[in-house]
């Protein structure tokens, strides 16, 4: 390989002085380094400025009275090295001068050897060394950041990028530190250049509250960025980070085990609250259980059950971080169920009489879930308070038959209820919360039925039917009226115990648009008469009619508004808009003349998948008061694009409620009808006919308290939403009536509208979470009665039942309990430490007054309408 040198090499020498036989002999050491060095010669002596190709070389001279020789051997003198060679290897006496020359030294080890220059009896010699080969690379000459100075707030990340000269540096190792880690930490990351290459940076995490100097170290170099760490505006410190002992756990059917949360940071995050879910509650179920150590410190976690075969992902979560274990259920942990029985068999009893039933199972040690279903309820009340036992409570004289079902075995008992003939109390009379009812298209409205007496054997949701005269423009279910098309209709809710009672309210529906006239519309049509569409994408329609200044009530409306939804924007014009691949039409309806528009929506990427059927595990399902039931939906294709479902029932949701996971909670006595909805085209559903018994009505006056307050106000015993003081109930944005799983502006009803102004400074019944839930009389305090409560009551900080909150005490010595049930933004947060409860009263565009407390501080809020808090209903 040919090398030129780039440098002059430095070399340490002496001169050979050779001027008698009787001299002292001279010796001295010559270094030859390799040809990366930039160092200088020493002066004195002689060289070549331009070696050999391929050597390195030196020129010695000295002064010899003889003829005289020159030889080279290696260090050992027991040879001559290939390496090294001088020349001329002899010459006569004077002033003499020899080349000595090195071969380049590939390898990394130093090597030596020694030049001697003889005359006469007198010799000299010369040690030569030679270093080895240098490591190959371009050395990093300079570090730079893409930032010296950045602010952050905590919780907060940013990445810091380095910049290195020269650019083809061919070792670009960066180390990273913090001068103080609990304010920021750094770490490692690695990030695609412009052309996809990795290149190195540093993830900075805001901590704690100070400064902080982060320094990149690459090579010699180095380069800093200072941070300065400020709280947030609620002081709040996120955990950014964490992570799970396990990452996979294999189980059998009915086995258990202990997931830990290992790792949660910053050690200094404010709420480390961990929520636990399961993606498949059918296959593997996860309940919250910490673990105190011997020191006393708690380790977060979880107890895993596996269910039925299949595979679930656990997930833990944390401020704004997560962290997941993947469960794998195979086989089965327990015994194949032989025979089932129920003890006792058959069983008598008395009006209100209550009795445990059990379920023998052979072998014992099967683990299966026991379910258990009554044909008559009316009869006979049931419900399941263990995995193999169930209560059951006589209602009405007669004879029911108790089913349980466990593990592909049943088993029946016959309960005959005795002691009298069962007085049916018949409902007599039906009111609504409205008898007139203007709309415009589009627009919604719960019509809420009030069933006289109060006692009546039937009152039941279910024994409500509700029809309407026009179902095309103003559909009805279970009081929800909706506007379709504008019309007047009468919409009618009859008892099915007693046919003879019933209530009605007329419905007038505008289109709040265009106005009516009298003007008769010859002919309509639809520009174009057929359109495709993109995903998503938009188009305007035109009516063509004539006349063309025909003065007659025009709206739109989609066959099928979850494939392709249209919107009038103007006389006659609307918008159409693809929201999910599939056919439908899109009809104007003018006067009495109507056009349509065939309307196809389709995915340019062809990745968009259509839902085709949605399925629930159970279509009947029987529980008690206080008792849950996971319902669980089965959306086909498997690949379906979109596989989001809605919840929701035929009653308020104070008597039976659905999260978001289709978790049934039976809080009061009520015959239901749950309904999942398909989000991508929500006219593909699936029910389950729900029976709730042994309960009361939720929102009756048991739970009115009388706290002895000045102004007379009663306050509700708990939540809305909640089936006891201590459940944390339903969470509303202000103004809204159903809660979410996410609360922000994007999905928030009046989104940046302002409805409410000075001239309208509270909530209106249709926009109360009270209201609407638990019906009239019932509703939000205004801030003015939130005053009143903290001002007139004493608050206590305490524990019930488990549950963190405020125990409110009135001046007549009874109380209600608040629980700290945290808030929605846009998550669920500080659950158990932090109470935040809205009232009636409006603040500004984006805020209403609400009531926080902290531990024994308690103080009026503004807050965001969009956040989602709890509601605690009064009554005047």
């Amino acid at each position: 390989m040919k090398r030129f040198l780039s440098a002059i090499a430095m070399l340490a020498a002496s001169v050979l002085a050779f001027t008698s036989c009787e001299e002292e002999k001279v010796s001295a050491e010559i270094t030859i380094p390799d040809a990366r060095s930039q160092e200088l010669f020493k002066s004195g002596i002689n060289f070549s400025a331009a070696p050999a190709e391929g050597d390195l070389t030196v020129k010695l001279s000295f002064t010899s009275a003889l003829e005289w020789t020159a030889s080279v051997q290696d260090a050992d003198a027991t040879k001559a090295p290939s390496w090294l060679t001088v020349s001329p290897s002899s010459g006569p006496a004077g002033v003499a001068e020899i080349t000595v020359s090195a071969q380049e030294n590939t390898g990394e080890e130093e090597r030596s050897a020694k030049v001697t220059v003889s005359s006469g009896d007198v010799s000299q010699s010369v040690v030569v060394t030679q270093a080895g080969a240098a490591p190959q690379g371009v050395a990093v000459t300079s570090l730079e950041l893409d930032k010296t100075e950045a602010k952050m707030t905590v919780g907060e990340t940013l990445l810091l990028i380095p910049a290195f000269k020269p650019e083809n540096a061919t070792d670009k190792t960066v180390t990273w530190s913090s001068s103080n880690p609990q304010v920021a930490s750094v770490s490692g990351e690695e990030i695609p250049d412009a052309t996809g290459n990795p290149m190195p940076a540093g993830k900075v995490t805001a901590v704690g509250e100070g400064e902080a100097v982060i320094t990149a170290k690459a090579g010699d170099c180095e380069a800093q960025c200072k941070v300065l760490v400020v709280k947030n505006g609620d002081g709040k410190i996120e955990v950014t980070e964490m992570a799970l002992n396990k990452t996979e756990l294999n189980l059998k059917t009915g086995e258990s085990e202990q997931l830990e949360v290992v790792k949660m940071l910053p050690e200094n995050a404010t709420d480390k609250t961990v929520v636990w879910e399961s993606s498949n509650t059918d296959v593997a179920v996860v309940t919250p259980k910490d673990r105190t150590g011997e020191d006393g410190s708690v380790q977060k976690g979880g107890m895993v059950t596996a269910k039925n075969p299949g595979e679930a992902v656990i997930t833990a979560r944390a401020g704004v971080t997560s962290a997941t274990c993947k469960v794998i259920v195979s086989g089965d942990g327990s015994a194949t169920v032989e025979s089932l029985t129920i003890e006792p068999s058959p069983l008598t009893l008395a009006i209100d009489e209550e009795q445990i039933l059990t379920a023998v199972l052979v072998p014992s040690n099967a683990k299966v879930n026991v379910e258990w279903k009554c044909d008559k309820p009316e009869i006979v009340a049931l419900g399941s308070i263990s995995e193999t036992q169930a209560k059951v409570q006589g209602l009405a004289e007669g004879k029911a038959t108790v089913t349980a079902y466990a593990g592909g075995k049943t088993a029946t008992c016959e309960v005959t209820v005795e002691g009298g003939t069962s007085t049916v109390i018949p409902v007599e009379s039906i009111t609504l919360n409205k008898t007139e009812l203007e709309m415009t298209v589009g627009q919604k409205f719960q019509l809420v039925a009030t069933v006289l007496p109060e006692n009546a054997t039937y009152k039941s949701d279910n024994d409500l039917e509700w029809t309407t005269t026009d179902p095309y423009n103003v559909y009805v279910n279970g009081g929800l009226v909706t506007a379709y098309g504008v019309a007047e209709a009468t919409v009618t809710v009859t008892s099915r115990s007693n046919p003879d009672v019933s209530a009605s309210c007329k419905v007038t529906v505008k289109d709040g648009q265009s106005g009516g006239g009298g003007s008769t519309v010859e002919s309509a049509s639809v520009d174009p008469s057929s359109l495709t569409l993109n995903l998503n994408e938009e188009q305007t329609v035109t009516l063509v009619m004539q006349p063309a200044d025909a003065e007659v009530t025009i709206y739109w409306e989609s066959a099928n508004q979850y494939i392709a939804d249209v919107q009038m924007i103007s006389k006659t014009q609307a918008k159409v808009k693809g929201v999910s691949v599939g056919q439908t039409t899109v009809t104007v309806h003018a006067g009495d003349k109507t056009a349509t528009c065939a309307v196809t929506v389709e995915d340019p990427t062809g990745a968009s998948i259509p839902v085709e059927s949605v399925s629930l595990n159970k279509t009947e399902l029987t529980l008690a008061v206080g008792e849950q039931f996971q319902l669980i939906a089965t959306v086909l294709p498997e690949n379906a694009s979109n596989k989001e479902v809605v919840w929701s029932s035929n009653v308020q949701s104070s008597k039976l409620y659905i999260d978001v996971n289709g978790m049934v909670s039976a809080l009061a006595e009520c015959d239901a009808t749950v309904t999942v909805r398909c989000k991508a085209n929500a006219y593909i559903s699936a029910s389950c006919h729900v029976t709730v018994t042994g309960g009361g009505s939720s929102g009756s006056d048991e739970e009115v308290v009388d706290l002895g307050l000045p102004s007379g106000l009663k306050w509700r015993g708990w939540n809305v939403g909640a089936s006891k003081p201590e459940d944390y109930g339903n969470y509303y944005a202000w103004g809204e009536t159903t809660p979410k799983t996410s609360y922000t502006w994007n999905n928030y009803k009046y989104g940046s509208s302002d409805i409410y102004s000075d001239s309208k400074p509270v909530l209106v019944p249709e926009d109360d979470a009270a209201t609407a839930n638990l019906g009239d009389g019932w509703r939000t305090p205004k801030n003015k009665e939130w005053k009143e409560l903290k001002e007139k009551c004493t608050w206590k900080w305490t524990t019930r039942n488990g549950v963190n909150g405020m125990q409110v005490t009135g001046p007549n010595g009874n109380s209600i309990f608040l629980p700290a049930a945290g808030y929605y933004r846009p998550s669920l947060t500080n659950k158990g430490t932090y109470g935040s409860y809205w009232s009636a009263t409006y603040s500004s565009s984006e805020n209403a007054l609400a009531w926080d407390f902290i531990n024994s501080d308690v103080s009026a809020a503004w807050l965001d309408r969009s956040n989602g808090l709890s509601v605690r209903p009064v009554k005047d």
